[in-house]
C-alpha cells in the first residue's frame, strides 16, 4: 500500500468585485490561470475596512497592542468534522495574536443562526464569519453590521446577492480537474481495456455552491468525457451531504444503472457512504468499484488506507481535500486574518483556500 499526499494548490488570494447585477459564475470561478493573479478592484468610494459608518478608523492592531479585547466569531450552520478541523485552525493561530477566537453552530437552524450572529454583534465581534445553506437570508443583518463596521466573511461561496466584507471558497473547477484526475488513474489502473460505454457513473452535485457548476463542468471535460465511461447517461442526485444520504445514493444508483462502477460524491461523507453500500454488500466485489469525494475526515483517509491495501471493507480511493492537511482552515484563516489587520480590503473581496489530494 502506498499512501501519497501533495498539495496541490497553494493559497489563491484573488482581489476581485463581484459585479451584483448581471455577472456571471465564470467572472467568480477559477477557470484558467489567469485568475491566479491578484487585481485590486475595490472602488474608491466604499468604507475602507475597519472604518465604521462614521469614518472612524478602527484600529486592530492599536487594539491589540493597548491590551483590548478583539473578537473574531465563527458562526456555522453545521459543526462537521471538517468544519471544526478549521476551526481548531483558528483556535490555534488566532490566540497567537491576541484576538479572541469563537464559535458557534446552529445545526441548520436559520433563525438560530441569525440569533447567534446578533449576539456576537452585540458583544462587540470585529468579524464574523458564516456559512450557511442560503446566504442571502442573512443579508439584512449583514447589511446591519457592516454599518456599524463588522466585517462578515461568507465560508464557502465565491459570490453572492448582497454586499458583504469577504468569499471564501476552494476552486470549483480545481476540485473537479483533480477529482477525474485520481479517477482516471483508477480507471487505467482496473479497466484499462474496457469497451466503450461500458462503465457507468454517478455523480452527487450541490447546485446552490457557485462553485458546483465550475466543479462540474471539469469533471465533464476531463472525467466524463472519457470513451469508457457512458457519459449520456450519469446518475446524479443534487444536496446530498452525509454517510447516511451516500448510502441511499449508492444503493438507489445501482439500482438505476447496475453497471456503474465509478461514484464521484460532493463530500467525504458522501463517498464514505457509497463504500459503506457497495462493501456491506455480499454479492458485491468491493475492488471493481471506486467512490472519490472532496473534504477530509480522519476516518475517511483510514478507508483509503484500507482500499489501498486491497481490503473488501473500503473502495473509497481518494479525496480532494478542501483545505490543508496539516492546517485545515488555514486559507481561510489568511484570508480572515489579513481583512481583520487591514492587509487585504473588501468589500467583495474573493479568497480561495488551499486545496490537497489524498489517495490510495
Amino acid at each position: 500500500m502506498k499512501k501519497y499526499l501533495s498539495i496541490i494548490m497553494s493559497l489563491v488570494l484573488i482581489f476581485s468585485l463581484l459585479a451584483f447585477s448581471g455577472c456571471s459564475n465564470d467572472e467568480a470561478s477559477t477557470d484558467d490561470d489567469s485568475n491566479n493573479t491578484p487585481v485590486d478592484t475595490t472602488p474608491s468610494d466604499t468604507t475602507p475596512v475597519g472604518e465604521d459608518s462614521d469614518g472612524d478608523s478602527d484600529n486592530i492592531q492599536a487594539l491589540l497592542d493597548a491590551g483590548e479585547e478583539v473578537i473574531v466569531a465563527w458562526c456555522n450552520n453545521n459543526a462537521d468534522e471538517m468544519v471544526m478541523n478549521q476551526v481548531a485552525t483558528f483556535e490555534k493561530f488566532y490566540p497567537q495574536i491576541g484576538v479572541t477566537f469563537l464559535f458557534s453552530s446552529s445545526e441548520n437552524v436559520d433563525s438560530e443562526q441569525i440569533s447567534q450572529i446578533e449576539n456576537y454583534v452585540t458583544m462587540g465581534a470585529k468579524q464574523i464569519i458564516f456559512g450557511a445553506n442560503d446566504p442571502s437570508i442573512f443579508s439584512d443583518i449583514v447589511a446591519e453590521g457592516m454599518k456599524n463596521g463588522v466585517q462578515f466573511i461568507i465560508r464557502g461561496v465565491s459570490e453572492a446577492s448582497f454586499p458583504v466584507t469577504a468569499l471564501c471558497n476552494t476552486s470549483g473547477r480545481n476540485a473537479g480537474m483533480n477529482l477525474a484526475n485520481m479517477a482516471l488513474a483508477w480507471l487505467d489502473e482496473r479497466y484499462p481495456d474496457a469497451a466503450d460505454g461500458s462503465i457507468g457513473a454517478a455523480q452527487s452535485t450541490n447546485s446552490p455552491n457557485t462553485e458546483d457548476p465550475p466543479r462540474n463542468e471539469a469533471l465533464q471535460e476531463y472525467l466524463f468525457s472519457d470513451p469508457r465511461i457512458n457519459g449520456d447517461d450519469i446518475y446524479m442526485q443534487d444536496t446530498i451531504y452525509i454517510a447516511d444520504q451516500g448510502y441511499t445514493f449508492a444503493e438507489e444508483a445501482l439500482i438505476y444503472n447496475p453497471d456503474i462502477r465509478l461514484f464521484i460524491g460532493y463530500t467525504e461523507g458522501v463517498a464514505m457512504g457509497i463504500s459503506n453500500y457497495i462493501c456491506g454488500r455480499g454479492d458485491l466485489d468491493p475492488s471493481e468499484y471506486a467512490a472519490f469525494g472532496a473534504g477530509y475526515a480522519e476516518a475517511a483517509a483510514v478507508m483509503i488506507d484500507q482500499a489501498g491495501e486491497g481490503s473488501a471493507q473500503s473502495c473509497l480511493r481518494g479525496l480532494v481535500t478542501l483545505g490543508d492537511v496539516e492546517e485545515p482552515g488555514l486559507g481561510l484563516y489568511e484570508v480572515s486574518k489579513g481583512l481583520l489587520l487591514g492587509e487585504i480590503e473588501g468589500p467583495n473581496y474573493v479568497g480561495y483556500d488551499i486545496m490537497g489530494v489524498i489517495t490510495y
